[in-house]
């Protein structure tokens, strides 16, 4: 079993006094499809103590759609051509890489680092 490690993000996009802390609560793993699929849990804080009133769950999947920055793990868009940035690699293909080729992380260390970047897709499923 992995223990997963509650990550600070930053505070409610609109609301700045409310405070975040996110857990990846599940991941599943679709090999077949080059999937991975995020279940995150979202906990909101106002002057230290949990409030219920916002969705507590939301969902990234990560996949090769979307395509990121090999040294960074920053998701990339495509110029107006549709050309993304040269060594751009699919979502999928880097956490993959990372945890499985290059060992760089554990899979459970990634997600501090994965979190973050993600901040914009969470507000977008989460308030939106």
């Amino acid at each position: 079993m992995i223990t997963r490690n509650i990550i600070e993000i930053t505070n409610h996009p609109l609301l700045t006094d409310i405070t975040r802390k996110v857990q990846i609560f599940r991941s599943g793993k679709e090999y077949d499809s080059n999937r991975v699929i995020l279940k995150v849990k979202v906990s909101h804080y106002k002057n230290g103590e949990e409030i219920e009133y916002f969705p507590k769950y939301v969902e990234l999947i990560v996949d090769n759609i979307t395509m990121v920055n090999p040294s960074s793990g920053a998701i990339v868009q495509p110029d107006a051509e549709g050309q993304y940035p040269a060594g751009s690699i699919g979502e999928y293909d880097y956490l993959w890489d990372v945890v499985n080729v290059a060992k760089t992380y554990t899979e459970a260390e990634l997600e501090e680092i994965y979190i973050p970047l993600r901040i914009s897709q969470i507000n977008t499923k989460l308030y939106i």
